[in-house]
């Protein structure tokens, strides 16, 4: 409940602090109650809460400048103000007067550091370079024995985080006149590179990395707490409530990234974060110090881990070796998930790609097999013995489907890749400019790693395939289907998130319809393989196109070597019938066939088993008017007429086929076909259709 105005701690409340409060429950409100569908979401809803932060700060300014001038001559400074640097005369002095020890080493300036620990004389390998006692540590522990412990005992988000305890323990103590922690509060940085220290454009800099979901995650999580703390502290008739009268976002700000960058753990008890002073001015680099906690001089102690040199910088840690990128892969197709069950596999699997992946494990490799089975042979993999074999790199698979799975697992990788705004290079260059935030650094580092990562892994994939093909190769020849001439059409699949494109791409790959939604980010894709007749198969790959409009400068990426074009609206939204001109435009901007002609283009009007009565009335001039070769109701739940929408689109392309410029597959090698394509199988396609217009 919002507190009532003009009561609680804060007495004689300004009128900043009444619209803070406010602020604070829209906040909350926001941060609590929308519901997030889509990626499209979290970044409208980061934007509302970008807002609410922004007039959150100003209001915080313009507070500070009244209560610095009421409060001037009330509150001693408690260091706030003083220089990092100027700090570390007093710092040295308390370490000292409370028992740390430095062993030939001390405090400095480094460039592109800061402050970190300078050797100032060799020191051997195993060598003690620095001791500090616990009683220095901050601590959950220390905080629970603060002025915080009546709080603690009320509010279950200190009870349950102990590194939002540690966050709001460390600001107590930076805010009291006389903490012992003060000569150790003034050498901290006064700002971070934290996330939260993140524009929101910054912040969309991450798109295409893994970091950047869990990042809004976090954001999301730290505003919800702002506001929540300054709630409490506003209405509290206590000690805390009249301390914590400056407590501001950008003080949180600053405590929870002191906390995520320092913490520490110590085997003192369990469950506990420290804040140690001095070993947290080691800077980070591999292999720099081996750090203990020795119970008997209840210290922490720090031992180089090999000879150091005069002037030489102490690091620990710099870099995570075991940095990874993961991608992810799931299907929803019930049989597939059955024989995923029957495994002892979930649904959904992850992929940990470090910079030591150099093999493909038994588990993905098995995964990719059930991902790309023809549904049609799900069944006779079911028996326990035959669905073990899965996961045997000899397992006997057809060269046809060892190949599938093999393109299936390149495709993903482009696809991870095709998320990002740029390339390797392009990375590069931007790291190269002049007056580059370090914000933007850390970003275009990390995005430059996760891409590395992924084109390492496309590389051993692209190995091993190789291997594989090179092996089996005269296996293969003896086969008769790899003579048959060997089409590759790449289909896209457009139009607004939750339109049903999954739904229809899965029925018409898999038979299978699921009414779970799962939103695509960037795109997707699947393969179906046709039979044409006897002497050519055309390999269906079909593009999922993510509908969200964060997306739309990657549609360049995703389009490219199409041939054609399915565009999908739902009849029980008909707004998304309005969007197929803006999408269709999107597509014949970014891809033609040779000679600038439109590549094939059919449009679904999808869940016409939920309703046909919102059907456009002017469908048949639109079609028509922008050179779309048919209509059709679709509905990927009955699976009414996708089959006979997807023949249409197939024909078309294969009118094209002599004049496009892609390599027939031979043995594993993509070509092109040159000859006419032939009918279908079993003879004339099924022409029903409820409406259509065009050839």
């Amino acid at each position: 409940m919002a507190p009532t105005a003009r009561t609680g701690s804060w007495k004689h409340r300004f009128k900043e602090q009444e619209q803070l409060l406010a602020n604070a429950d829209n906040i909350l409100r926001l941060s609590t109650l929308t519901e997030i569908r889509s990626p499209e979401d979290v970044v409208t809803l980061h934007r509302h809460l970008g807002a609410c932060i922004q007039e959150t700060r100003q209001l915080e300014d313009k507070l500070a400048k009244k209560l610095s001038k009421k409060l001037k001559n009330q509150v001693p400074n408690n260091g706030r103000g003083i220089q990092r640097q100027n700090s570390i005369g007093p710092f040295l002095a308390w370490l000292k007067e409370n028992g740390a020890k430095m062993n030939g080493c001390s405090i400095a300036a480094f460039e592109g550091y800061g402050l970190g620990i300078k050797l100032d004389q060799t020191a051997a390998k195993n060598s003690l370079i620095m001791s500090v006692p616990s009683k220095l540590f901050m601590s959950t522990d220390s905080a629970k024995r603060s002025i915080l412990s009546n709080l603690f005992d009320k509010l279950d988000i200190l009870k349950n985080m102990p590194n939002v305890l540690l966050a709001i323990h460390l600001l107590v103590e930076k805010f009291s006149p006389n903490s012992f922690w003060k000569s150790y509060i003034n050498t901290l940085p006064k700002t971070y590179n934290t996330i939260l220290y993140f524009t929101q454009l910054e912040l969309e800099e991450l798109a295409g990395s893994c970091a950047l979901e869990p990042s809004y995650t976090q954001i999301r999580s730290i505003i919800r707490q702002y506001a929540y703390f300054y709630k409490v502290f506003a209405t509290l008739d206590h000690e805390i409530g009249e301390l914590m009268h400056k407590f501001s976002f950008k003080e949180y700000c600053w405590a929870v990234s002191t906390v995520m960058t320092r913490q520490n753990l110590v085997p003192l008890a369990p469950n506990q974060t420290f804040l140690i002073p001095l070993f947290d001015m080691c800077n980070h680099a591999n292999g720099g110090i081996i750090t203990d906690y020795n119970p008997e001089t209840d210290q922490l102690e720090c031992l180089a881990s090999k000879d150091f040199q005069e002037g030489e910088q102490l690091f620990f840690y710099e870099d995570n070796e075991h940095d990874y990128r993961l991608v992810s892969m799931c299907t929803a197709v019930p049989k597939r998930v059955e024989l995923l069950k029957s495994m002892g596999m979930p649904p959904s699997f992850l992929i940990q790609i470090t910079k030591d992946t150099k093999t493909i494990s038994d588990d993905l490799l098995a995964f990719t097999r059930v991902m790309c089975l023809p549904s049609d042979q799900i069944d006779q993999w079911m028996p326990k013995e035959k669905s073990a074999a899965l996961a045997k790199p000899d397992c006997p698979l057809d060269a046809q489907l060892t190949k599938r799975c093999w393109d299936y697992l390149k495709i993903r990788l482009t696809v991870e890749l095709a998320h990002f705004k740029t390339t390797i290079e392009e990375d590069l260059e931007i790291l190269n400019k002049p007056n580059l935030s370090e914000n933007m650094k850390l970003i275009v580092k990390l995005r430059l790693s996760e891409k590395r990562l992924l084109k390492s892994f496309a590389a051993v994939v692209e190995e091993m395939s190789q291997k594989e093909r090179l092996i089996n190769l005269s296996d293969r020849l003896r086969v008769a289907n790899l003579h048959k001439k060997e089409l590759n059409f790449k289909l896209v699949v457009i139009g607004d998130f939750g339109v049903g494109k999954t739904s229809i791409i899965n029925r018409y790959t898999d038979g299978e319809f699921s009414s779970s939604y799962k939103v695509t980010i960037g795109a997707d894709f699947a393969v179906k393989t046709l039979e044409w007749d006897e002497e050519t198969r055309i390999n269906l790959h079909l593009w999922d196109i993510a509908g969200h409009e964060r997306f739309g400068a990657l549609t360049g990426i995703f389009y490219r070597h199409s041939v054609g074009a399915a565009l999908v609206f739902d009849l029980t939204r008909p707004e998304t019938f309005k969007s197929i001109k803006k999408w269709l435009i999107d597509l014949r901007k970014k891809v033609s066939l040779p000679g600038g002609l439109a590549i094939p283009t059919i449009l679904l009007a999808n869940k016409g088993d939920i309703t046909t009565e919102t059907i456009p009335a002017d469908i048949n001039d639109f079609c028509l008017e922008n050179n779309i070769m048919a209509w059709f109701i679709t509905s990927a739940k009955n699976n009414i007429q996708i089959d006979e929408a997807m023949l249409k689109l197939t024909n078309n392309a294969l009118r094209n086929h002599h004049s496009l410029q892609f390599p027939l597959i031979t043995d594993d090698v993509i070509k092109l076909a040159t000859e006419n394509g032939h009918g279908p199988p079993n003879g004339e396609p099924n022409t029903r259709r409820f409406y259509c217009c065009g050839t």
